[in-house]
């Protein structure tokens, strides 16, 4: 049996919509419906015996998307018939232990519906891009750019814009394509 428990975004963070700070995010920044890591990014479990080694962790980023091609090749199938465009890649050999290159070039996330009341820590209408360690993270109310570079600055907290520029270019034209 292969057991994958995963969610489908960031966890529950009351800070952004008035209440008192949760810690369960922490070090990440914000919560569910936010840019910030705290929005998208979540733990994962995975689990099937004699296949998977036991108690490792892996740090490749995968994406939703890509749990149905995984399950496809967990379970050999490779001739399959679906409606729509499969755009996910299998990172059923990162679970393996398997040493692979990126899966991904790059990681978008465009929410630009505004379902808070309250504006900031990342919440209202918005884009982001991943590639390798930075993120830019764009605000279309105020039109601001904040660059991280996750692998320093888990958390978030400081905005790298003004002093890496060509980053956030490179970043921002990517986004918009």
């Amino acid at each position: 049996t292969f057991i994958l428990f995963l969610s489908d975004n960031g966890g529950l963070s009351a800070v952004g919509r008035g209440g008192k700070p949760n810690t369960h995010n922490y070090p990440l920044q914000a919560g569910k419906g936010s840019a910030y890591e705290g929005g998208v990014r979540i733990p994962m479990i995975a689990s099937w015996q004699g296949q998977l080694p036991t108690n490792k962790r892996a740090e490749q980023p995968v994406i939703i998307e890509d749990v149905f091609p995984t399950l496809l090749e967990a379970a050999k199938i490779k001739d399959y018939k679906v409606p729509q465009k499969v755009d996910g890649k299998s990172f059923l050999a990162t679970l393996k232990g398997k040493r692979v290159g990126e899966e991904h070039c790059c990681f978008y996330w465009h929410c630009p519906n505004n379902w808070y009341t309250v504006e900031g820590y990342g919440y209202g209408a918005s884009s982001a891009i991943r590639l390798g360690d930075w993120k830019l993270v764009y605000m279309y109310k105020t039109g601001q750019k904040e660059l991280f570079n996750l692998e320093d600055d888990i958390g978030e907290q400081y905005n790298l814009d003004t002093e890496y520029p060509r980053k956030t270019q490179e970043l921002t034209k990517k986004l918009r394509h």
